[in-house]
């Protein structure tokens, strides 16, 4: 009996201390519901005073980051879901589905669209839908501010 003691001891220890390893781990700030809290254009058009409009329409859009590395976003009637992967402040979204269609699939029917009418910005976004979204996390945590690019500079802002 004393022979088990000896053997099972050290087995008990290593799983006390793996146990309170693992939970001294902090989760990822990212993880779980950010709301959508403003649009930024570093450069706005005056010629295209759309801004508040956009506002409205995205006003109460999610984006959620799930501890399996998957997203989901709700901006407007659009939905949006891929992977996603936090290195410093920099958080990087690669989108699979757009409103349940893969990526591809949409980008081929915007192309078939473009075909048929020559749309400058319809061809930024098509060109846009292969490309990662980009966010920067605030040192706090609360804020995750994410690149959409374009002539104006845009960025959706989120927020806890």
């Amino acid at each position: 009996m004393g022979e088990m003691k000896r053997l099972l001891i050290p087995v008990f220890a290593g799983f006390f201390a793996w146990g309170f390893l693992s939970g001294c781990s902090k989760p990822d700030p990212v993880l779980g519901k950010w709301k959508f809290q403003d649009l930024v254009l570093d450069k706005p058009n005056p010629k295209a005073p759309t801004d508040d409009r956009y506002r409205k329409m995205l006003a109460g859009g999610t984006t959620e980051f799930k501890a399996d590395q998957t997203f989901s976003q709700s901006l407007g009637k659009s939905t949006v879901s891929g992977t996603w992967t936090h290195t410093g402040d920099t958080v990087t979204m690669t989108k699979t589905l757009i409103d349940g269609t893969s990526v591809a699939e949409t980008k081929a029917k915007m192309l078939a669209i473009l075909e048929k009418r020559k749309d400058r910005r319809m061809q930024m976004s098509a060109d846009a839908l292969d490309r990662p979204m980009v966010g920067t996390l605030s040192s706090d945590a609360k804020t995750l501010t994410v690149e959409l690019g374009g002539t104006q500079g845009a960025h959706l802002v989120f927020g806890r």
